[in-house]
């Protein structure tokens, strides 16, 4: 057997043992990974405009080929990510309404011209109500001049309104505008909202695949939505992770409000209450020292208020924390499914291999008996023709 023969079988061998640990290594765990995918989460967003990452990437992923196996997972992102949207807006409604931006100059002018412009539109509204009542009552030339001057004014009230309309868009891009901003945010969260319940997951139907090269495709396209699937995945755990340090710097914040209350209280119990005032004929009978004035329990309200909508914002926080936390859950078993799906494309494809390497190895093997034949024959037929002389030689 020649040299190269023999690097050429031992090749073939080295390559069909690897096949065959590539076979057994991508047959195991190739089932659906255990667990709920569920981890416990302990525990300010941007107020505009409303964070719809989450949704719009689990909606991304729902859009794409989905196996039976992606299926609960795909259902679940998108749930998920409806929920962070919805949680969002929320949190995003309250920190507009608690937390107005001020106003700057240019925005206070906006804002004047807006308040011109609604009280035209007032002013313009009566004159068109008034002219359609008086042409109801009138007949003849009187009617006629009537219908005229009503159609000037509404088309008077169009242009009013179209000023309306302008100046409250100019506010909003200016960062006035609070109900407006509100309305723009609802009316935005309202058709994502819509989008997100015609979302429909479908399992695609599986393809088989022929060949190495379609085979390598599949796994190509899978290999792609796993790095999709990692990306999601960590930005959810950014995600929750900021939400965190946001959450846990409003806590502090309210003990430490809490602290300074519980200071300012006991000091003004320290001071001794004075003497009760004596009534005077004709005067208003004075404020005990022990009641609080107006002015007081309007603060005391307000701070009270204030203090109900953060442990209101500290709530939400929670459920977006442990909302991005399983939702980054949900997208780490899906990589487990995808890799698994993978893993089968790569075991098809190597058995591929192995029946290529043991038909090689057949062929080397079937040469080589050939090419042992043929030399046994030639060396037999030689010798037949070295006896031969030898026999007549001898004669």
């Amino acid at each position: 057997m020649k040299l190269a023969n023999k690097i050429f079988s031992i090749m073939l061998v080295v390559l069909l043992l690897a096949t065959i640990y590539g076979l057994i290594r991508t047959g195991r765990g190739s089932g659906i990974p255990g667990g709920n995918g569920i981890v416990a989460a302990t525990g300010p967003a941007p107020a505009a405009p409303v964070d719809q990452t989450p949704l719009l990437t689990a909606q991304a992923f729902a859009s794409m080929p989905t196996s039976a196996a992606e299926l609960p997972f795909a259902r679940a992102a998108l749930q998920f990510g409806d929920q962070e949207m919805d949680l969002a807006f929320a949190l995003a409604v309250l920190d507009a309404t608690q937390h107005p931006p001020a106003l700057t100059a240019k925005a206070k002018e906006i804002q004047a011209r807006l308040q011109k412009a609604q009280d035209a539109l007032a002013a313009e509204q009566a004159h068109v109500a008034q002219l359609t009542a008086a042409e109801a009552k009138a007949s003849g030339a009187q009617k006629n001049k009537l219908d005229d001057q009503l159609k000037l004014a509404q088309a008077q009230l169009e242009l009013d309104q179209d000023e309306v309309d302008d100046a409250k868009e100019d506010l909003i891009r200016a960062g006035g505008g609070l109900q407006d901003r509100i309305q723009a945010m609802s009316q935005e969260h309202e058709a994502a909202s819509q989008a997100s319940d015609a979302t429909k997951v479908v399992a695609s139907a599986p393809i088989e695949p022929h060949g190495l090269i379609q085979r390598f495709q599949q796994w190509s396209v899978l290999h792609q939505k796993q790095l999709q699937l990692w990306r999601a995945k960590q930005e959810a755990l950014s995600a929750a992770a900021a939400l965190a340090v946001k959450d846990d710097s409003l806590e502090r914040q309210l003990r430490e409000q809490a602290s300074g209350a519980q200071n300012d209280t006991s000091t003004a119990s320290a001071v001794p209450a004075g003497p009760p005032s004596t009534p005077v004929a004709g005067r208003k009978r004075a404020t005990p020292s022990g009641a609080p004035s107006g002015e007081a329990s309007a603060a005391i309200l307000e701070t009270t208020q204030r203090r109900a909508a953060d442990r209101k914002t500290l709530a939400t926080l929670a459920k977006r924390i442990d909302n991005e936390t399983q939702l980054a859950n949900t997208y780490g078993q899906w990589i487990g499914i995808v890799a698994a799906e993978q893993r089968s494309f790569i075991n098809g494809g190597l058995r591929g291999v192995l029946v290529i390497l043991v038909i090689a190895i057949i062929a080397v093997l079937i040469d080589y008996a050939i090419g042992a034949v043929v030399r046994k024959t030639s060396m037999d037929r030689r010798q037949v023709e070295t006896l031969a002389a030898q026999a007549e030689v001898q004669r």
